[in-house]
């Protein structure tokens, strides 16, 4: 058995319970289980996750199109000068 003392407002996620506690506050089980779980990403809410997926997508995208385009003119160069 142990003790540990945490200053007010001090936050501290349980990851067996899965709850959000602040030290100093009453505990409401409803709002800890919420903010764990907001504080996770575990709200379901994909929005956000998807617009990163959306803008990782477009990057890797121009980022092989111009891998491809350097390719392009170093090919055409070589074809060039031969």
């Amino acid at each position: 058995m142990f003790s540990l003392v945490f200053p007010d407002g001090t936050y501290v996620d349980d990851y067996v319970e899965k709850k959000r506690y602040q030290a100093g506050d009453a505990v409401n089980k409803d709002q800890a289980t919420s903010e764990f779980m907001t504080r996770q990403g575990l709200t379901g809410d994909v929005s956000a996750r998807r617009d990163v997926f959306v803008i990782r997508l477009v990057l890797i995208g121009l980022g092989t199109a111009m891998i491809l385009f350097a390719l392009w003119r170093a090919v055409r160069r070589r074809k060039s000068a031969e």
